[in-house]
């Protein structure tokens, strides 16, 4: 299988030496890879039986890895704006778009959560045969809401806000709070069906 033609042309604007995307369209988009996984591990179980939970969780999914798509986007925007408002040199415009810039990769973060969410309520409902790529979507989605997480830390310390800082540290430490126990919970579920 060949990578496809966006694909490849996101990954080379990845590697060169402009600013976007970076991180956080990459985590974006390795939400969407969690999500689609998290969806073939529901189509392959519905393959073999039918279950309306299942058709459900599989619905939601799919809203969540557009979304997350959608937020790829998002987020080489408002890191342009950033870059254009360094450019300028208006202290005021480059604290906005830094808080604009954070608010990217929290959403990123919120639906990478309700992935990992309905992740952990598929571990006990999906076929044995699929628990591996599952498991592969559990991590891939940890992986997201830790990188975003950084990005929001590193963006926060750039920002001249007080409030909004306190408020966006407070969401950051319970989202990632939830998130470990989301992945703990997900991977206990794993490990007792596997014996």
């Amino acid at each position: 299988m060949k990578l496809d033609h966006q694909l490849d042309e996101f990954l080379a604007e990845l590697e060169s030496a402009n600013p976007t995307p970076g991180g956080g369209s990459t985590s974006a988009l390795v939400g969407t890879f969690s999500a689609t996984l998290a969806k073939m591990v529901c189509n392959t179980t519905l393959r073999k039986r039918e279950d309306n939970k299942i058709i459900n969780y599989l619905n939601e999914l799919e809203r969540m890895k557009s979304e997350l798509s959608n937020l790829i986007q998002a987020d080489i925007d408002a890191y342009q704006l950033v870059v254009s408002a360094y450019k300028d040199g208006d202290p005021e415009l480059i604290n906005d778009r830094m808080i604009q810039a954070t608010e990217v990769p929290l959403s990123i973060m919120d639906q990478t959560l309700k992935c990992l969410e309905i992740m952990v309520e598929l571990m006990e409902l999906i076929n044995y045969t699929a628990l591996g790529e599952l498991g592969t979507a559990v991590h891939l989605a940890e992986a997201v809401i830790n990188s975003v997480g950084l990005i929001v830390e590193i963006n926060l310390k750039l920002i001249d806000d007080e409030e909004y800082c306190n408020k966006a540290t407070s969401l950051l430490t319970d989202r990632l709070d939830n998130s470990q126990e989301l992945r703990n919970k997900a991977i206990l579920i794993l490990e007792k069906r596997q014996n």
